[in-house]
């Protein structure tokens, strides 16, 4: 099959620049306006290891601008790429879009995702009304590459139709209130890994608190155990935090030992051990649920509640993913011909 010539076009919003809108008064250092300005006012192409030539142009979209907060605009990155397929353009690049995407956010300070992305068979001879092969990754949900994934989950906890007040003695505990307020900020953010280490946070709290300790002796870099210090025969033993957590998981928690151990490996991402592709977080979304669904038990437990307590989360739940695609055709307008 011959191959077609695809452009892939991500939707990002980048901060404006604040600027003086009108001089300081004379003997003062502040502007008496400040207002905001584009830092793109017009196409720039660069050419971007691993990408070939990237453009980025003023938002092309104008429809979309009045979704976003004034100080805020849209901008188009474009990449070309010769593929069979829609799915086969964007399967080449996706993995090499994130490192640039990731450096302009550092350069910026400013977390750049891609709103809405699109690949179109742009194939000369190009002509307004023609109908092409596209696939369209929604505004403003887009492409969530796995640092920002999110999940929804159907019906994983059952709530009080009104909240009470109620007298809780457990939550009087340093610790317990810190492990909730941990708790509190996993429901707040949508990225299944922020969740995920919300939750473990909470989870570590909540351990520390109770008998679950698991001591092992000192072992060296060469891997020799080293029982007790060969010069004063005092005992190296010391409490290990992975196997400390999956016994908490496992004796405290209910928690199966082979989930506990891949809750535990899941913990490893915060310390560089997973690149976060989408097939090393493929269970990600599963393993939250039953992190979360054992937080609460735990919780629950510090809090000297019954487990028919609200709230009651089930791990035994369907979850999706809020990103999706649509695929078909659409017919070209003047604007697919420029070169943006």
């Amino acid at each position: 099959m011959e191959d077609r010539r695809g452009r892939i076009t991500g939707v990002v919003s980048l901060p404006k620049m604040v600027v003086a809108a009108e001089p300081p008064e004379p003997g003062s250092a502040m502007p008496k306006k400040i207002g905001f300005k584009s830092r793109l006012a017009e196409r720039v192409a660069r050419e971007v290891d691993g990408l070939a030539v990237v453009s980025l142009v003023p938002n092309p979209y104008e429809e979309l601008q009045n979704y976003l907060p004034t100080n805020c605009d849209l901008v188009a990155l474009s990449i070309w790429r010769e593929a069979q397929s829609a799915e086969s353009a964007l399967s080449e690049v996706e993995s090499r879009l994130q490192l640039p995407l990731d450096d302009m956010s550092f350069q910026l300070q400013w977390a750049i995702r891609v709103l809405m992305l699109e690949v179109i068979d742009v194939t000369p001879p190009l002509e307004v009304g023609q109908d092409r092969e596209a696939t369209l990754y929604p505004f403003p949900t887009g492409w969530t590459y796995p640092k920002f994934q999110e999940s929804v989950f159907l019906s994983d906890a059952i709530v009080p139709a009104l909240p009470t007040s109620r007298t809780l003695d457990g939550p009087k505990n340093r610790k317990t209130r810190s492990a909730l307020r941990w708790y509190v900020k996993s429901l707040a953010t949508p990225w299944d890994v922020d969740r995920f280490a919300f939750l473990w946070i909470a989870l570590e709290i909540l351990a520390s608190e109770s008998a679950a300790g698991v001591e092992k002796p000192y072992v060296a870099s060469c891997g020799h155990e080293i029982p007790s210090c060969p010069q004063c025969g005092r005992s190296t033993a010391r409490e290990v935090q992975g196997p400390t957590l999956v016994s908490f998981l496992v004796e405290d928690l209910s928690v199966e030992a082979s989930v506990a151990k891949e809750l535990w490996r899941t913990c490893q991402m915060f310390h560089g051990n997973n690149d976060l592709t989408p097939e090393s977080i493929k269970a990600l979304p599963r393993h939250l649920l039953t992190l979360k669904s054992a937080v609460v038990r735990g919780l629950k437990v510090a809090a000297a509640l019954s487990t028919p307590d609200f709230p009651i989360v089930s791990a035994d739940v369907m979850a999706s993913s809020k990103a999706f695609a649509l695929q078909g055709t659409r017919k070209l307008e003047p604007r697919d011909l420029s070169a943006f």
